[in-house]
């Protein structure tokens, strides 16, 4: 079936092809997920967002959210953890996803760590926030508002250290603040950054993407 975004000028809501309410019209923001059958609907004053699979049905509610469209699949980031989906709106595993690694994040009771395939615990849940590991073999542990470093097998590589402060993408525009560096074995040359490092306080642009790669490249400089 398919579902039409309308709008008064003030409110926005849903209808199916049959002029049916499928979303009230007294939502601030609806908004279609480019590439996707994804429908993410916003309010401004909490900042608070809700996705919505292609068949229209509510699949996460989040606060203070960041979509980022990857091959094959979203991965939305709130500060309170990480849900993947695929382009129907549907949740995905990390298992799923990153078909590749060992060991995978996982929220419970409120603490994060790291289970195998068969969702066997690997690292205790001690942790902040957990993110899985990147194409390198690394995943990004927060703890008491700083973030470390655990390898493929859920060793601490790096205990937390380093702060990381949200800025604005405008205001990082200097070449002094863009850090260049390549991973020692791969000899692989990572992507620019934008931000400085003082006192183990990283200043990023994107501070749940770059939780993943930033702290890593520093580690290996």
């Amino acid at each position: 079936m398919h579902y039409f975004i309308v709008s008064n000028g003030r409110k926005s809501g849903v209808l199916d092809v049959s002029g049916n309410t499928v979303i009230p019209l007294e939502k601030d923001t609806i908004q279609n997920i480019k590439g996707t059958n994804i429908i993410q609907i916003i309010d401004s004053n909490t900042k608070t967002s809700e996705i919505y699979n292609k068949k229209m049905e509510k699949v996460l509610e989040l606060t203070d959210i960041r979509v980022y469209i990857k091959d094959n699949y979203l991965k939305v980031t709130s500060a309170n953890g990480i849900a993947y989906l695929d382009y129907d709106g549907n949740k995905k595993d990390a298992k799923d996803i990153f078909t590749n690694n060992e060991i995978f994040a996982k929220e419970q009771n409120g603490k994060w760590g790291y289970v195998d395939k068969n969702g066997n615990t690997v690292v205790d849940f001690k942790y902040d926030m957990a993110i899985d590991l990147n194409e390198y073999g690394f995943g990004a542990v927060k703890q008491n508002g700083r973030w470390g470093v655990v390898d493929s097998k859920g060793n601490e590589v790096k205990a937390p250290t380093y702060e990381l402060k949200f800025v604005d993408r405008q205001e990082k525009t200097n070449e002094q603040d863009v850090l260049i560096a390549t991973q020692k074995q791969m000899e692989i040359t990572y992507k620019y950054y934008q931000i400085a490092l003082n006192n183990n306080v990283i200043e990023t642009v994107d501070a749940y993407e770059d939780a993943q790669n930033i702290i890593y490249l520093h580690y290996y400089i």
